[in-house]
């Protein structure tokens, strides 16, 4: 059986949806972020990930927000949580929302060659067929910089030509974050 949203994932999504201080509102959109620490907050510290940041300063018609991410992962591990993610867009359908998906991944799996790049980002397109086949609208961000001096071969080769395939999006992305 595919998993069912939370409990606290579903109030979340409902608390939208009510009369907020006398006025009324339609919340056309959830948000669902997937992918790594930048997503979840950097290496469970606390400190606040880009998806809650994003969230702090857009609409409250934008409000749903649910974040899939978790600290350490690989594209492997995004593809392994799909299902979850899926019974939250289910979870948004049935009570008329409109889900989105962004998915920022990349720098764990740190490719170091073209062809090592071009092989994270087919699983990347496999993961966007998927969500946007879930009924959502899927947003894909290019990937983060980390250390230089000691990812030398990422930094040089495979994170400038993964950013490439992204911002080319052959994947049918929705819309791709740069």
């Amino acid at each position: 059986a595919a998993p069912s949203v939370t409990l606290s994932e579903q109030k979340t999504i409902e608390k939208y949806l009510q009369i907020k201080s006398g006025n009324y509102f339609d919340v056309l959109n959830g948000y669902i972020a997937e992918g790594d620490s930048i997503t979840a907050g950097y290496y469970g510290t606390g400190q606040v990930g880009y998806a809650q940041k994003v969230m702090n300063s857009v609409s409250p018609r934008f409000g749903n927000q649910l974040t899939s991410a978790v600290s350490g992962s690989y594209i492997a591990g995004v593809s392994g949580r799909i299902s979850a993610v899926q019974a939250k867009i289910n979870a948004m359908l049935a009570i008329g929302v409109h889900p989105i998906v962004s998915l920022l991944i990349g720098a764990n799996d740190r490719p170091s060659t073209l062809l090592e790049a071009q092989t994270l980002y087919n699983s990347i397109t496999t993961y966007c067929d998927a969500i946007k086949g879930y009924g959502a609208s899927f947003i894909l961000c290019t990937t983060t910089a980390t250390d230089p001096s000691t990812y030398v071969l990422y930094e040089s080769t495979g994170r400038p030509e993964l950013n490439r395939l992204i911002r080319e999006n052959d994947c049918g992305a929705d819309a791709v974050c740069d």
